[in-house]
């Protein structure tokens, strides 16, 4: 069945894994009876898994959880791959030991607060899609959060050893993340807005994630629906090689808990009413090239969204690409030709120095 056309279909192979990454992701997805099946095609192609480590480090994080897979499977690698594996578990295991402990001491700190802090990934979402909360990388934290708390969640960061890591031109943009780090070197990344860059419209999110709160806990999951959106489109929509997290985040929580009837309509509502239907599609494109499979009724109903929100969305969709697909890139500027490169430009302007670039029409 061929799909519609939606904007920006031409950035689609650009953005999509490699079929290096695409093995990789199977092996990370796979069900334990296809582990050995897709573990014999990802060593055919790469030689040794120590040897795509070595030019892919981004896979790194990925290898607690590959190890599981074989282990599970019952699939014993060579003594090198086999160690391999092992350090990464212990190391990622003290890893999330540490983070759990200064998390546990910042909801004591927060106590008196009356609202939640929103934690979308993180041992939160590991607990809940992976074997083992160990078994997911984290190497920061990312939390959400109402503007009007903003003040007292970085007073008890600071009573709790995290110092602000902002410079002067991050602090004179309002929905910019503020970036605290522990003195151990964790960083905790504030965010007053799930989508990055404007201001806050989705009034409902924090309200659809105190619903899931238990045990009066400060730290919350967002929504069914507003987490895989979170998922797809936080982080931008660059592709480098190895940098397929995402990927696995998305297709382990369509696995772990199947989509109900009202799920995607929910999502696609979501999607129109914070103006995120174009990027929205294009990254379900993509998990759905990657072999996490969408249904085709989503992606062509979101393509006539996307298409219909595409004037009012256009502008902050490319602002998007040019802060996190590394402006300048060849690649991109190959994949979308020179009129999107034009837009991508102006739009980062627009984005980068706002006072100085609000007459330029486009």
């Amino acid at each position: 069945m061929s799909l519609q056309a939606f904007p920006l279909q031409e950035l689609l192979p650009y953005l999509q894994p490699d079929a290096i990454d695409k093995a990789v992701l199977a092996v990370c997805l796979a069900s334990p009876d296809d582990v050995a099946d897709d573990w014999a095609r990802l060593i055919h192609a790469v030689g040794s898994l120590p040897a795509l480590m070595r030019q892919r480090p981004f896979l790194r994080r990925l290898l607690p959880l590959i190890g599981h897979r074989l282990a599970s499977a019952n699939i014993e690698p060579d003594r090198e791959t086999a160690d391999l594996l092992s350090a990464s578990q212990v190391w990622e295991a003290a890893r999330t030991a540490r983070i759990l402990q200064l998390l546990a001491r910042l909801e004591t700190g927060l106590s008196s607060m009356a609202g939640a802090l929103v934690m979308p990934k993180g041992p939160l979402l590991a607990e809940r899609i992976y074997p083992s909360v160990s078994l997911r990388h984290c190497h920061d934290i990312d939390l959400l959060i109402r503007s009007d708390n903003l003040a007292e969640i970085e007073t008890v960061l600071s009573d709790q050893g995290f110092s602000s890591a902002q410079n002067s031109r991050d602090e004179a943009r309002p929905y910019f993340p503020r970036i605290w780090t522990h003195r151990d070197g964790l960083p905790i990344i504030l965010h007053v807005n799930p989508w990055d860059g404007d201001p806050l419209t989705d009034l409902g999110f924090f309200e659809r994630a105190s619903r899931q709160r238990a045990n009066k806990s400060r730290l919350v999951p967002p929504s069914d629906v507003d987490l895989f959106a979170y998922l797809c489109m936080h982080r931008g929509l660059y592709r480098d090689p190895g940098r397929v997290g995402w990927l696995v985040d998305c297709g382990l929580l369509l696995a772990s808990d199947p989509p109900a009837g009202s799920f995607w309509p929910a999502l696609l509502d979501r999607a129109c009413e914070t103006r995120l239907t174009a990027r929205l599609c294009l990254r379900l494109h993509v998990l759905n090239a990657s072999g996490v499979r969408i249904p085709n009724s989503v992606l062509a109903r979101i393509a006539v969204l996307a298409w219909s929100g595409w004037r009012q969305e256009r502008m902050s969709t490319l602002a998007c690409m040019a802060d996190e697909t590394r402006l300048g890139s060849r690649g991109l500027w190959r994949a979308t030709g020179w009129r999107t490169g034009v837009y991508v430009v102006l739009s980062a302007l627009r984005a980068r120095l706002p006072e100085t670039t609000q007459r330029i029409a486009v």
